[in-house]
């Protein structure tokens, strides 16, 4: 505050002096025309006094002395009531602006600079940190705990930052506000697979029967629908889930190809009365006549990663009783959600997965959606997804995504 004082008195004080100059400036030529009449009025009388002048001769040449200093004072020097007037009216338009623009920055500019409070968006190209975002939402909960919005958003950014269980905590609160609403209850089923592997089945499957409760066409609800019956083996079931979907998400004006992939995929590997029924089917549900030629070629198109894992034989002894292999595909940047995820025990290196759409978490986070990803193979000694102190890893950063693609990918670190 009091060095936003001191620089808006100095600008003032600046003004002024411009001011004051200006107006000396102007006064100047009458003082100069003065003194070069006094001057050479002295070297008149000298020379009177000399002899060298008369009487007459001086007469005459003191009036044309005083007519040219008359001459060279500028019309202001003779109206010295003008020049104060407008001293008078700069002083004025100094006092005016100061008056004026003092509330006007405080109005409109940025008063909290002057008090040295500036918030924590004023640096320029900067975005609120994670921590600064949970604090913010934590914040709002406190201050108006029965509103299900801060609490639904920062249930999200604990997924995007993996705190899983804190997630689910405010998923448990916020269903208890709202009621059995689909679009919670499936975000909820996504939180709790993440927990359990990336598997469906078990209490994410009980969520999203719910949300099919409440939703009979909710697509997002009715594709996890499917991906839990095709985990539980119960491929029939997958297959008529995902065409269900299929109808919705044309319903709801929304892409289908990843579905038209997974249904042609789980078609293909039905027996062959049923992987018909299931291209007939699909063809009706589009409402299209070339809908399974259309699932073929998006089957073919879509990314395929085939990755050998390998276990460095210095770091095998580390691997505990309850270890699990964890081989995913996530994306090189942003949410750190996996799109391919395989779960697998951690024995027999080494072993051979294949990633590809129908192993993604979610159906808005899929493999295909991605053209680099890094690709990571962890095993995890507590079972979990989420790496910890004491796992093994390795990792393989910036790979593009294709159709066909075979990597190897060596577990040679641990984690710290």
């Amino acid at each position: 505050m009091t060095l936003w004082w001191i620089i808006a008195t100095l600008l003032l004080c600046v003004v002024t002096y411009i001011a004051l100059s200006g107006a000396r400036l102007r006064a100047a030529p009458a003082e100069t025309a003065a003194q070069i009449y006094g001057a050479r009025h002295a070297e008149l009388l000298q020379d009177f006094a000399q002899g060298s002048l008369s009487a007459e001769a001086r007469t005459a040449i003191e009036t044309e002395l005083a007519r040219n200093a008359l001459r060279e004072v500028p019309p202001q020097a003779q109206h010295p009531q003008r020049s104060q007037g407008r001293l008078l009216a700069l002083g004025a338009l100094a006092v005016i602006v100061s008056v004026v623009a003092v509330p006007v920055y405080l109005r409109l500019g940025m008063p909290e600079l002057t008090t040295g409070a500036a918030p924590i968006a004023a640096s320029a190209g900067t975005r609120p940190s994670i921590s600064e975002m949970t604090a913010q939402l934590q914040q709002r909960i406190v201050l108006a705990p029965q509103d299900p919005e801060p609490r639904l958003w920062l249930a999200r950014l604990y997924v995007s930052t993996e705190r899983y269980p804190d997630a689910v905590e405010q998923y448990t609160a916020v269903l208890k506000m709202v009621g059995e609403d689909p679009a919670v209850l499936v975000q909820y089923a996504d939180t709790l697979a993440m927990i359990n592997g990336g598997r469906l089945t078990g209490p994410p499957a009980a969520l999203i029967q719910r949300a099919l409760q409440a939703a009979p066409e909710h697509p997002t609800a009715l594709w996890l629908a499917g991906l839990a019956a095709r985990e539980a083996g119960n491929g029939a079931q997958a297959l008529g889930y995902l065409q269900r979907a299929r109808v919705a998400s044309v319903a709801a004006h929304q892409p289908t190809t990843e579905l038209d992939a997974q249904i042609a995929a789980l078609a293909a590997e039905l027996p062959t009365a049923a992987n018909s029924g299931a291209a007939n089917s699909a063809a009706t549900n589009s409402g299209t006549a070339n809908s399974a030629p259309a699932n073929s070629t998006a089957a073919a198109a879509s990314p395929r990663l085939t990755v050998e894992v390998q276990l460095d034989a210095a770091i095998a002894g580390r691997i505990g009783p309850n270890a699990v292999l964890f081989v995913l595909a996530k994306q090189v940047a942003g949410m750190p959600m996996p799109l391919a995820v395989k779960r697998l025990p951690a024995a027999n290196f080494p072993v051979t997965v294949v990633l590809d759409d129908s192993l993604a978490m979610s159906p808005a986070a899929r493999l295909s959606s991605a053209s680099v990803v890094d690709v990571v193979a962890r095993i995890s000694q507590a079972g979990q997804p989420v790496a910890a102190s004491g796992d093994l890893q390795g990792k393989i950063a910036g790979l593009s995504v294709g159709p066909d693609v075979h990597i190897r990918v060596n577990i040679t670190d641990v984690v710290p």
